[in-house]
Formats: structure tokens, sequence, C-alpha cells
């Protein structure tokens, strides 16, 4: 058993070892194209992807100058990636350049966040340094994103510092001092969230994931909420945030599509518009830190992408303009959206708008209209717009992390297409010729369950912006799906189906 010199609760720290030759290097191999993005050119004649490149990190692991650390899942004991503390100076200094990697197969999903605290922790707390800093590149969001997060100021930007790919790149300088300390991310520990829609499919999985630090408001009674009222009811929100001292606000109720059949319009414009108003007046005027809001996808679609048959499919991002949404759904929603941004003008409310593509387990509300089953449609809708409840969740926690950063900002959150814009006749005529380019396997996973694929997709949500900008990818996709059919999964369990 390997002594670990720092521990997580999924991720550990220890010193490389000559039986970490194989499946470290077989880690940065397959991670090789991944890898090159950022990592600075090695040495001449060095290959830090051959397995004698494996000699340099063993004989430079522990010396006065540096540290080199594998970060190491606590679950299974496999390499995840490394951590290193570079150019350790003593004397006046105490100082150190922070570098990390994490292999593909595990990136985004906040190992790396975990393990470079703990490295961090182990600057200061184990070698005695007093600041650590990292060289970022402004392209490399993911990485700003991490170190914003543990509490790293922006210092200044270092023109051509680093020879990457061939070409000398500017990098951000971030660091952190030992009296700053660790920021903790955001966390049960130090937050109350107050999560309206509390009792709704969404809502109540946010309080799960919150736990004690969640305070839900719904109008419907259930375990996951503690406050039963409307969000309209300015007198009850007021009071909820000010005696529960409330810190951040998801504001995850609404009435949704499905609800356009049993509901008014007059009903829509008080609970998602006025709802809306409510809650932003009373976090601007109570000194609430963070906002987040959950918006759709559906105000992107207008009459024409709804009915209409396009000879190619419509690619939908967030500077899709004008929006002219085709129902009061859609409509309060967009309005809902204007006053987020309203609000954050006026007062100054970090604000982060989430416009989610279909998560809900039920049958689509025209299931009787649509050939394939539930379990195979939600499946083949994780395409092009679909997302899994976990990754919803997921979302909306990095965006309450991210929001003061942000300041204001609306994302498309729905899992990653593998498709590119010159698909997009294709898609519209021979959708599955096109899904069998990128996953030919799915024809015979497809075929075992009696499964069927959309004959046309007319439409693609493409959160490439989410990833870039707000640093969050959602964890499922297509391919894991197949994975896990493949494997034999029950079908409806993969994709969160319930009738």
């Amino acid at each position: 058993m390997h002594t670990l010199l720092k521990i997580g609760s999924r991720t550990g720290l220890r010193l490389p070892v000559e039986e970490d030759r194989v499946p470290f290097m077989n880690l940065r191999q397959i991670s090789a194209d991944f890898l090159r993005t950022w990592e600075p050119l090695p040495p001449p004649g060095v290959d830090p992807f051959a397995l004698e490149f494996f000699d340099r990190v063993l004989s430079t692991a522990s010396t006065a100058r540096r540290r080199g650390l594998l970060v190491i899942r606590l679950a299974d004991g496999v390499i995840l990636g490394a951590v290193n503390l570079n150019e350790i100076v003593r004397g006046a200094f105490q100082s150190c350049y922070l570098g990390y990697w994490i292999g593909q197969p595990h990136a985004r999903q906040g190992y790396m966040t975990e393990a470079v605290a703990l490295a961090v922790r182990y600057a200061f707390e184990d070698l005695g340094l007093h600041r650590v800093e990292a060289n970022i590149s402004p392209e490399n969001i993911p990485s700003r994103a991490l170190v914003e997060r543990l509490g790293f100021a922006r210092e200044g930007l270092s023109p051509r510092y680093l020879r990457i790919a061939g070409i000398w790149r500017d990098h951000e300088r971030w660091a952190l001092t030992a009296e700053d300390g660790l920021a903790r991310p955001w966390s049960a520990e130090r937050r109350a969230v107050l999560v309206t829609g509390s009792s709704g499919w969404l809502g109540a999985a946010l309080v799960r994931r919150l736990g004690a630090a969640a305070v839900g408001l719904d109008p419907v009674p259930a375990p996951t909420t503690q406050v039963v009222g409307s969000v309209a009811d300015a007198d009850l929100v007021r009071r909820t945030i000010r005696r529960r001292g409330i810190t951040a606000v998801v504001h995850a109720g609404a009435l949704h599509k499905p609800h356009v059949a049993t509901h008014s319009a007059e009903a829509f414009i008080d609970v998602n518009v006025r709802g809306t108003l409510v809650a932003l007046q009373a976090a601007s005027d109570l000194g609430v830190e963070r906002f987040v809001f959950t918006s759709t996808t559906s105000l992107l679609i207008d009459r024409d992408i709804r009915y209409g048959t396009p000879d190619r499919a419509h690619w939908l991002t967030e500077a899709r303009a004008p929006l002219r949404p085709r129902n009061i759904y859609g409509v309060s929603k967009l309005a809902a959206e204007q006053l987020c941004r309203l609000h954050h003008e006026l007062s100054g409310l970090p604000v982060t708008i989430l416009r989610t593509s279909r998560f809900f387990p039920e049958d689509d509300d025209k299931a009787h209209r649509i050939a394939q089953s539930g379990p195979n449609t939600k499946a083949n809708e994780l395409l092009f717009r679909r997302l899994t409840l976990d990754d919803c969740v997921d979302a909306h926690l990095h965006a309450l992390e991210r929001a003061p950063a942000l300041g204001f900002d609306t994302f498309i959150v729905s899992a990653p297409t593998p498709f590119q814009t010159g698909d997009a006749a294709a898609l519209a005529t021979d959708a599955p010729a096109v899904v069998a380019r990128y996953h030919p396997r799915y024809l015979e996973v497809y075929a075992r369950l009696g499964w069927t694929m959309f004959p046309q997709i007319t439409r693609v949500y493409d959160a490439t912006r989410s990833e870039r900008v707000l640093g969050f990818r959602c964890r499922t996709d297509f391919g894991v799906v197949l994975d896990r059919l493949a494997a034999g999964e029950d079908p409806a369990l993969v994709v969160g189906h319930q009738p």
C-alpha cells in the first residue's frame, strides 16, 4: 500500500513508484492530443509520451526544487493525472509554480479541483511555502475557473510566456499565499441556498445534493420543501431570505410546457414572470451574493422551427436572435430572463441563466405521435436536445460557484452533441446515417434492443459556449449511454426514464 501524502473525499496525492510506469504513461499516451493543447514543449530529444519519460518523472518527483505528485482516485487507486510543484525557491521567497494535468477520460468530473486544493495544502502545510503561482493560458477556461474557485487571485498577464505547440503564448499569472488560504468550494458549510420549485424534479434533486445548505420553497409540500408557499408571495420570499440567512438563490420554480394545456396565460405570468421579479428584488435588496435562474431552450423555438419542414437542421446557440417563442411558456421564460438582465444592471446582482434542454423523466407530452418508446426517445435526444438530471444539477452547482466571476451571462446546457454544423443538411434528410458515422456501434446496440433512430433531426442545441466560458460540460452523452446499454444495463435506468 502506497503512502498518500494528502487525502480528500475522492482523490489522494502520492509520490510515483516504478510500478506506476505503465499505467501512468498509458494515460498520457491516450490523452496526448488533449494534453498537447496546453503543455509546453519539452527539451530537445525528450518525448513526454514515451515510456522512457517516466524515468524523468521518478528522478524529479521529490527534490529540493520540485515535487511531482500523482493524483489517485481513492475508490480504486487509478491514476487520474498529476500535480507538480515546480521551481521551489526557499530563503525569503518560499514560493513555487503550480502545474497539473488530468487524463482525458477523467477530465471535467471534479477530480482536479480537489487534487489541486490538496497540492496547495501540501505546499503550505508540509513544505512550509508561502506562495503558489499558476500561469494559465487565457484560452484555458477550465483551468482558470479551477484556480478562481480555490481563491487564487489574478495578478496580471505575461506576454509570450510559454512556448506551446510551437507558438509563444501569453499566460495569466494567478497566485495564492498562505495568508489568503484556500477558498473552500461553494458548500453547505458556508452557504444557505434558497431553492425555489423544491418539490419538482430538478428542485428536489438540488435540495438533496446541497443537503443542509438548502432551503426549499414550493407551493406543494414535499420532504425537500421547508417553506410551503409561492415564489410570487413577496412577503414570504423576503421573510425566508432574512430568517434563513440566504446568501444564494437557485430559482428553478416555474410552470412548464405541459402546463400550457392546464393553466391560463395569467398563471404563467404570475408564476414565471412575477415570481422571478419577486425573487430578484428580494435577492437584490437583502444582500444575496449570487442568483442562478433555470430557463429553457424551448424559448429558442419559434413556430417556423416547430412546425416547418427544413432542408437542414437548425443549429441553435445563445446567439440566436430575435427570439420569438411559440407559446406562453417560452414567452414567460424570455420575460423572466430580461428581468434577470435588468436586475443585474441595476443592482450588480450576479445572475447566471441556464437554458436547459430536456431532462424530465416522464414520457414526452407528444409521445403518442412518436414511434420510439420512452427510453429509446430519450437516448436519441441525448444527441441533440437532452441532458441527464445529474448533469443538470451539476450545471446549477457549477453556476453557483462561477456566478460572481461571470457577473451576468446566459448558457445553453445540454449533452455534448457529436454533430458539426456541416452535418445540418444530412441530419434533416437521413439522421440515422449521420449518427452511424459518429457512433457506428449504435446500430448493433439498437438492433438488440429493438430500438430505432429518428429519421430526421431538425434542431441541435450547441452547448459549446457553456463548456468554453462557464467551464461546464455534461458528463453523460450519447456515447456514454451506448457503453452502458452495450454492457446490458436496464435501458430505463440508463436514460432516467420514468413512465
